[in-house]
């Protein structure tokens, strides 16, 4: 705000307006369905596939609007010919949008990542191709080009610079096989990308229908009873309508206002359902336990995320196959439990134990969260481990991993002198050790920040209890992180 202060000069009047990315968002498409005439491939997400071997000649274009929001990406590959070439195309895109008020900035090129670095480049970076804010496909000098432009996460922008890596000549002289590890696989599929090595398509933008329906009442309620009554009528309308679709829904919302008050209710699914009864079994049970917030004159009910119903033919005695009394158990805890509550853990590529999972939603959006050890969580009675990818860290053994992972707990160890643990101290007693396995040491990486070093050990006590402990090498300070 300082800096925008001194921009704006002395004068007497400066109005500040907060950044809306959900706004930003939410205009982007009627952007999109007006640049419909100009190609039927236009949307700001994008596809990767492995290979760029079929596709060396598309043309796309990356839109830049100077006034938020950002940027749109057409597919444009065949249809410049039909407004004569790439100037008349870039102009008669540029007055489509001065005539809704938009000033942009147009990059043409034969690759998306190319495209939005034309758009997105400071004039100097390409002044010979720089004509009334249209850029047309140079060969890229990627000597000159700043690595903000390869479409990075700002975090990964922001090491970079740390590192002084400034410009894409310096990232593209480091080993690349090191990159990922240090930096995500994003930074090594956005260089191929722009590059033309690795191929990528643009994500159609398609209007979503809204499901939602609403009761305006003549006068405020505050009886529960009828209440209840017209939200089971709103999801018997609100389940024929998603029924007509073949659509169910995943993620529902139920609002009720009056007197300036709204109260907001949100249920998750496992599986797609247009089943009033369903939708209402799973709402009365945040319905019942919440408080009204006064009278009542609004009623809506909206659906956030759907998914295609699906249809299977029974068994005629046995349904062997009959999933539903988990799905129903699962959505049922998420109700009453709350969605954070019930999840199932995924693998993640983190050198630190405690690091190495995330906790996915089983219910609604499926957003991961990974697990704090300084968020208070809920103890889970089992643990039921998955993962997106099917393969096993490398070198990873079941048996060298406990069945329960628990946050690093400080204990008193006597160790010999090689280092491995002799005599463990609790607060209840000690246990000796009668054998051990290790050490496997742990150790992240420079890039990560400050450095963790870890010797691992597997023990085992003459009780025949067995540990996981660690050493940190860095206090020599010993800590048990799990059993087996």
């Amino acid at each position: 705000m300082v800096e925008a202060t001194a921009l704006c000069g002395a004068r007497s009047s400066i109005q500040f307006i907060a950044h809306d990315p959900a706004a930003d968002l939410a205009a982007l498409g009627p952007l999109a369905e007006r640049c419909g005439r100009f190609s039927p491939w236009v949307g700001w997400d994008t596809l990767g596939g492995r290979g760029a071997a079929d596709w060396q000649e598309s043309k796309f274009a990356g839109l830049t609007l100077l006034e938020s929001p950002s940027a749109l990406l057409l597919d444009i590959q065949g249809i410049v010919s039909h407004f004569g070439d790439e100037a008349a195309f870039a102009s008669e895109v540029q007055r489509e949008f001065c005539s809704a008020g938009y000033e942009v900035v147009l990059g043409l090129a034969e690759t998306i990542g190319a495209a939005w670095a034309l758009a997105f480049a400071d004039e100097q970076n390409f002044p010979e191709t720089s004509t009334n804010n249209v850029r047309l496909s140079p060969p890229l000098n990627w000597q000159q080009l700043p690595i903000e432009l390869l479409r990075l996460l700002p975090e990964t922008t922001e090491l970079l610079h740390r590192l002084g890596v400034m410009y894409i000549d310096q990232l593209l002289r480091l080993p690349r096989q090191e990159l990922p590890a240090r930096f995500g696989s994003l930074l090594l599929r956005r260089i191929d990308q722009a590059l033309g090595n690795v191929a990528e398509w643009v994500v159609p933008y398609r209007p979503v229908p809204k499901w939602e329906v609403e009761r305006r009442l003549d006068y405020p309620l505050t009886r529960r009873d009828i209440l209840e009554e017209i939200l089971q009528q709103l999801l018997s309308q609100l389940g024929a309508l998603l029924r007509q679709q073949d659509l169910g829904a995943m993620q529902l919302e139920c609002r009720l206002a009056g007197e300036g008050k709204s109260l907001r209710l949100e249920v998750g699914l496992c599986r797609p359902s247009a089943s009033p009864q369903r939708m209402w079994e799973l709402l009365r049970l945040p319905w019942e336990r919440t408080p009204l917030v006064g009278p009542i004159d609004r009623l809506e009910l909206r659906v956030l995320r759907t998914g295609r119903l699906s249809s299977e033919q029974r068994e005629l005695f046995i349904d062997l196959h009959d999933t539903s009394e988990p799905h129903d158990l699962i959505e049922r805890l998420t109700g009453r439990l709350g969605k954070e509550a019930v999840g199932r853990p995924l693998l993640r590529a983190e050198v630190l134990p405690e690091r190495s999972f995330q906790v996915r939603s089983l219910t609604g959006g499926n957003v991961a969260r990974t697990v704090s050890k300084d968020r208070k969580k809920p103890k889970p009675a089992a643990t039921l481990f998955a993962s997106e990818d099917p393969q096993p860290p490398a070198g990873w053994l079941p048996w060298q991993r406990p069945l329960t992972l628990l946050p690093p707990r400080a204990i008193q160890v006597r160790c010999e002198p090689g280092g491995a643990p002799l005599l463990l101290g609790w607060s209840a007693g000690e246990e000796e050790v009668v054998r051990s396995w290790g050490p496997e040491r742990l150790e992240t990486g420079w890039w990560r920040g400050r450095t963790v070093r870890r010797d691992y050990y597997r023990v085992e006590t003459a009780a025949g209890r067995r540990y996981w402990l660690f050493r940190n090498l860095v206090t020599g300070e010993w800590y048990w992180q799990g059993s087996f």
